[in-house]
């Protein structure tokens, strides 16, 4: 089975920074949680910074405004070209991005896996 890598290349972390793509995370987290596609909650305004992890991984701030009160939020999207890695679930426990409302994790176990299954995580605040 090919990989994340394999298939995008080197590129891979530019397609995920593209702010289509990052649209789309959003809408899948919260579609994720329940809400409905048409039902839009919260709207992705801009990347706030991008923080590259190594080849394989790399985390965005993202910002989020919420639609009914205008807040905004800030979000953290972290990604990894491979497997879920134990770093990204201690980073969403206690990492630096705590100030983020919501952080997803997106990992790959394999392309077609991802295609069909979309491995998407959210960690909710508690």
């Amino acid at each position: 089975m090919s990989s994340v890598l394999e298939f995008l290349g080197p590129e891979w972390k530019e397609y995920f920074s593209n702010p289509d793509m990052i649209n789309r995370i959003v809408n899948g987290a919260l579609k994720q949680r329940g809400f409905l596609e048409d039902e839009r909650t919260h709207e992705f305004i801009a990347v706030d910074s991008i923080i590259q992890l190594g080849v394989n991984r790399q985390k965005m701030i993202i910002l989020v405004r919420k639609t009914k009160s205008g807040l905004i939020e800030k979000w953290s999207i972290d990604i990894t070209s491979t497997t879920l890695l134990w770093d990204q679930i201690l980073d969403a426990l206690y990492g630096l991005d705590d100030v983020c409302a919501e952080k997803i994790i997106l990992f790959f176990e394999s392309l077609i896996n991802s295609m069909v299954y979309g491995h998407v995580a959210i960690a909710y605040r508690v």
